[in-house]
């Protein structure tokens, strides 16, 4: 089993990533969605079954990034997260490593760094065989349910 389409599903709001990025994810022949809320981050997650990496930017989340990555790490288990901030906050990254990110990019230190994680996580994703995008059980009621829960932590 191979996976045919390489797919980076870009969360972002006000943020530069999808054109900083559009260039070199198709000339290394990746696909690409972006999306701008946690409930287009789950549709697309649902309804797609070739995701490899998501790129989740903390402009997306309305309320704690923390929780959008619970919530996809809750219902769609081990599809890579990249996490990318404008500004390091230490308690911040504390608590999104401990939900098991791939890992945490401060914008400050460049694209090339980015692109080298996206390109390692996508080899990760290869290299396993892995697909993402099946719900593990509960569907939209599950997802309405988790959305709903108080933040782990404060998105300052």
């Amino acid at each position: 089993m191979k996976m045919k389409k390489k797919m980076v599903v870009i969360a972002e709001q006000a943020s530069d990533l999808t054109a900083t990025l559009l260039p070199w994810l198709t000339e290394r022949g990746y696909r690409f969605q972006a999306v701008d809320d946690m409930e287009d981050i789950v549709a697309s997650l649902i309804s797609r079954n070739r995701i490899s990496v998501l790129l989740l930017d903390d402009t997306v989340s309305n309320g704690s990034i923390c929780d959008d990555i619970a919530i996809v790490k809750r219902m769609f288990g081990d599809v890579p997260i990249i996490v990318t901030t404008k500004q390091n906050d230490a308690e911040k990254e504390k608590y999104i490593r401990k939900l098991g990110v791939f890992y945490y990019h401060v914008k400050a230190c460049g694209v090339n760094d980015l692109k080298a994680a996206i390109s390692c996580a996508m080899q990760d994703a290869v290299e396993s065989y892995l697909s993402y995008g099946q719900v593990r059980g509960g569907g939209k009621e599950m997802a309405t349910h988790i959305l709903r829960r108080k933040p782990c932590c404060t998105s300052s």
